[in-house]
């Protein structure tokens, strides 16, 4: 006998799987999360090798494409939905802003018109969103982008910052139109507490925890996970416990204890280059939270259609002798 193995056969135990419900309702809550847009921006292709273009436009068609692809997810991948409503985030950057010499001679839009031309496409969104769930709760925080003032400010962070006139700006039209399916939530702290049944998050825009950024071989992923923990103790210490940190601003998807991190709408840009950062496409992030159970997935909503020639025609594929199934 090698090693005390024997050729005795395997006994698989006998379970039996629990008989599966149907017809029941999805108690999951949707949370779609949209961060970093910054609207106005332009991001000229043949400055980032190809990988990502940016302009109005294109940030238009990735807005309906993420409030089109968060409804379809919601309703035709999943089982039986039937949802409370819908908590739509706003995580900051959501213009580009004057913030740098380089932002005002290249930007498409200055902040004025920015806010102007995307509260247009946010009204349209914040709607379909209503028609599609019922109800919609919409929780906003500013980012650096948003801010009116050269230097990032401690004081009036929130009143400083155009994201905060976008935010009354949408709150004001539901408001004027009586449209009770639509709540607002924009607190004046920057940082946005909220509960979903029984698990407590924060929205942050990410720019304010306390870690500077992140180079090396780890990347974005050493303040991000440093960040959130110095939130969650954070409000610990002041005895409002957090069991979720969502953070925006480092322009990537991650997952890590404790916490959540959004890609950007804008994609890959130009300082992202400079970086040599990961080229994460643009997307953003649809999260389902459970009564009991908290999150229960997270599923990438990806802004750009690919390529038909970027899709194989295999779908399972090896290299050996060129196989494929």
């Amino acid at each position: 006998v090698l090693f005390g193995l024997t050729s005795a056969p395997l006994s698989p135990p006998s379970w039996t799987l629990r008989p599966m419900k149907r017809g029941g309702k999805l108690l999951e809550v949707p949370v779609l999360w949209s961060t970093d847009r910054q609207w106005g921006e332009v991001v000229r292709a043949e400055e980032v090798q190809y990988h990502n273009a940016y302009d109005p436009k294109i940030a238009a068609r990735r807005y309906r494409t993420f409030i089109e692809s968060g409804i379809d997810l919601c309703f035709n991948h999943m089982v039986n939905p039937d949802y409370p409503g819908v908590v739509y985030l706003r995580g900051g950057d959501s213009i580009s802003g004057d913030i740098s010499e380089e932002f005002r001679e290249t930007n498409a839009l200055s902040p004025n018109p920015a806010v102007k031309d995307l509260a247009e496409k946010e009204v349209w969104g914040i709607n379909q969103l209503a028609d599609a769930f019922g109800r919609v709760v919409v929780i906003s925080v500013p980012g650096n982008h948003d801010r009116t003032v050269i230097k990032p400010p401690s004081k009036r962070y929130t009143d400083l910052s155009w994201d905060d006139i976008l935010s009354w700006h949408l709150e004001s039209i539901f408001a004027e139109r009586k449209d009770e399916r639509v709540s607002f939530f924009t607190p004046r702290s920057g940082e946005a507490r909220f509960r979903i049944y029984g698990t407590w998050f924060v929205l942050v825009h990410g720019d304010r925890m306390g870690t500077g950024g992140g180079q090396g071989f780890i990347g974005p992923a050493a303040p991000i996970v440093r960040g959130i923990k110095k939130t969650r103790d954070f409000y610990a210490r002041i005895k409002k416990p957090i069991d979720y940190v969502l953070v925006g601003h480092f322009h990537v998807s991650m997952e890590v204890p404790g916490g959540f991190s959004c890609g950007a709408a804008v994609g890959f840009n130009e300082y992202a280059m400079r970086l040599k950062a990961e080229p994460e496409p643009p997307q953003q992030q649809l999260l389902f939270v459970h009564p009991t159970r908290g999150i229960t997935a997270r599923w990438p909503i990806y802004l750009d259609e690919p390529k038909p020639s970027d899709i194989p025609a295999e779908w399972c594929s090896w290299e050996e002798g060129g196989d494929h199934v």
